[in-house]
């Protein structure tokens, strides 16, 4: 009876993990250092439910083995509302980058003779993880980065325990395009009144999915830009030149801000100059 519910288990295992997997993917592992299962996950996705989300290799799982084989995975009767179990927990996020707290259910059976029981974790830098087991006298605190979380007897007799996820501007675990600029700021010096001083930046893309600027602004209209929409492939570059036109004398600063499609949007690149006389401008421009 034991080998026939582990090779289910395999079976079920297997299905799940070639069906789906979503954009954010959380892997955990259990063990009572008898019997494992490396095969858990939690994570987020645009499409996810409370209840079983096949599209996303979820899987209803059939009854726990007989007593005294070891078996871990997520209760999601709290939250779907019937009695629904399942290796990964998937859970909706309405956007990315998403920030909020998550609660799972994780539901265990230890092997005859266990002594201790064990979670490990690899947490990405966005997210911070609870464990709390035996009606609170359990709490592992804030978790981060990777590790493993020990439940001691007595404790772990109760079965069960409570991981929270609260996650701070998290995104997809996938192919994405990411934002990066160069220089970090433009500085024009004093121009001329009337007088146009072009400078560059580059906007480059070290991500994997192509950039869309989808929309930029200047916040003082003495300095406007172009192009005003581009893609940037994925490993790419884009020239982006930025005009400073005086109207006033004196000192003069802005944002342009750029709308993309990467999680950090919206960016901005400083700039600043200083709207001077003829005289002022040739001299400092003869020195630089």
């Amino acid at each position: 009876m034991r080998k026939l519910f582990s090779v289910l288990s395999l079976v079920v295992l297997f299905a799940t993990v070639s069906f789906g997997q979503a954009a954010v993917t959380i892997p955990l592992t259990a063990n009572d250092g008898i019997g494992a299962n490396n095969g858990l996950a939690v994570g987020l996705d645009l499409t996810a439910t409370n209840g079983i989300d096949p599209a996303l290799g979820e899987s209803d799982l059939p009854p726990f083995p007989p007593a005294g084989v070891f078996e871990a995975r997520f209760n999601l009767a709290p939250y779907a509302g019937s009695a629904l179990s399942s290796y990964f927990d998937f859970r909706n996020a309405p956007a990315f980058p998403f920030t909020g707290v998550v609660e799972h259910t994780l539901i265990w059976q230890l092997s005859t003779g266990a002594a201790t029981f064990e979670i490990g974790y690899t947490l990405p830098p966005e997210a911070v993880m609870t464990i709390v087991a035996a009606f609170g006298q359990v709490n592992s605190g804030p978790l981060t980065g990777s590790g493993t979380f020990v439940i001691p007897a007595p404790f772990f007799t109760a079965n069960s325990a409570t991981i929270t996820m609260d996650y701070t501007g998290i995104g997809p675990s996938g192919p994405a395009p990411e934002f990066s600029i160069a220089p970090a700021s433009l500085d024009f010096g004093p121009v001329g009144l009337g007088v146009p001083a072009v400078l560059q930046a580059t906007v480059s893309n070290p991500g994997t999915d192509p950039l869309d600027v989808t929309g930029i602004t200047s916040s003082d209209p003495q300095f406007t830009f172009a192009p005003a929409t581009f893609t940037v492939p994925a490993g790419g570059s884009q020239l982006f030149d930025v005009t400073y036109l005086p109207a006033v004398l004196g000192a003069a600063s802005a944002d342009i801000t750029f709308t993309h499609n990467a999680p950090t949007s919206p960016d901005v690149l400083p700039v600043q100059g200083v709207g001077a006389d003829a005289d002022l401008h040739l001299a400092y421009h003869r020195l630089h």
